[in-house]
């Protein structure tokens, strides 16, 4: 069974993008598959990473959240 780490992004957080790309070079470089919602993929330009917030819930076993409120 491979990895799934989510990664939510708060909106209002500008540091907030920054710190999901690093953090999905970090993962992807250890071979663990990673969704982000379609506003944060759109962001970052990571579209092959979207996933809607249900299939997030489902498929990740863990899930990250950027920006806190």
């Amino acid at each position: 069974m491979s990895k799934v780490v989510g990664i939510i992004v708060n909106r209002e957080k500008k540091d907030a993008l920054n710190y999901a790309f690093s953090i999905i070079e970090w993962l992807e470089k250890r071979k663990i598959q990673v969704l982000v919602t379609r506003w944060g993929g759109g962001k970052i330009n990571r579209d092959d990473l979207i996933a809607d917030k249900d299939e997030i819930g489902k498929r990740a076993e863990l899930i990250v959240s950027l920006g806190g409120r």
